[in-house]
């Protein structure tokens, strides 16, 4: 059983993320498969070049007794991007979930999470921007709901599927949902991923089973020049106000990433 981390590629930044892609790792290689329905499947596959061992931060205290010094290898990162009828997926694996989560579909794992039935919920991560704590994760025991309060929304859940209610001969029962979505799958390889993403199909054009909430972008024009503008009229009128609070955690795709509060910040804007 292998864990996949499967993002889905925003449809207007197909073309970016492919640039984005050849200018950070190394493209490896082209694959196209065909599943039993007759769909076919891109397969590109990119992974950073070999580097050599680093030397570790601390090797002055090996130094003063006279220990030698230590070396560690730099972590190694590899993406798969899959086409299929226009539309465009990526699985990462190590850290190169960091490549692709600026360029994901942000509303993808919460579709799917909506329309999938669970036994048990394991963790739940919900942001409340109104609030002096913005982000607050839950974990728990033998817990079936997904309770929400009033202005809260969903940023990650993980939680054990119903499998009876599906085919458990592709996926293992926990999954987890962020910006991506996390499966074990029983027998990893390409033939199995086209499977994935077939199942997936299948489960968007089912009902919704949970009202999950979640943020999601501003589309709306005139709706974005006004906020854009209450934004500057904040700044104008707090110039000396110099308190910029940083999230202590955010969600990349489905992994926490806690924030250091030690940092210095320059918020600079466009006027």
């Amino acid at each position: 059983m292998s864990k996949i981390n499967l993002f889905k590629i925003d449809e207007s930044k197909h073309k970016d993320f492919i640039d984005n892609l050849k200018e950070k790792i190394a493209f490896i290689e082209n694959k196209v498969l065909e599943d039993n329905q007759g769909e076919k499947y891109r397969f590109s596959f990119y992974k950073t070049e070999e580097k050599i061992d680093k030397e570790i931060s601390w090797n002055w205290i090996l130094c003063e007794f006279n220990q030698p010094s230590l070396t560690r290898k730099t972590q190694p990162k590899a993406v798969l991007v899959i086409e299929n009828k226009g539309n465009m997926y990526s699985v990462t694996f190590g850290s190169a979930f960091f490549l692709v989560d600026k360029f994901c579909d942000r509303n993808f794992a919460f579709n799917i999470a909506r329309r999938m039935e669970y036994k048990e919920i394991k963790t739940t991560t919900l942001l409340s921007p109104n609030m002096q704590r913005n982000k607050n994760i839950s974990t728990y025991i033998n817990y079936e709901n997904l309770e929400f309060d009033s202005g809260e929304s969903f940023a990650k859940l993980k939680a054990k599927l119903n499998l009876d209610k599906y085919s458990n001969e592709l996926i293992g029962e926990t999954v987890e949902f962020g910006n991506s979505i996390k499966f074990d799958l029983k027998v990893p390889n390409l033939e199995n991923i086209c499977e994935l993403l077939r199942f997936i199909k299948i489960v968007l054009n089912k009902e919704e089973v949970y009202k999950i909430p979640v943020f999601n972008n501003v589309t709306d024009k005139e709706l974005q020049e006004r906020l854009e503008n209450n934004l500057y009229s904040m700044f104008e009128e707090n110039v000396n106000n110099n308190n910029v609070s940083i999230s202590e955690l955010d969600i990349i795709g489905v992994t926490e990433i806690f924030n250091n509060q030690d940092t210095t910040i320059e918020l600079w804007c466009n006027r």
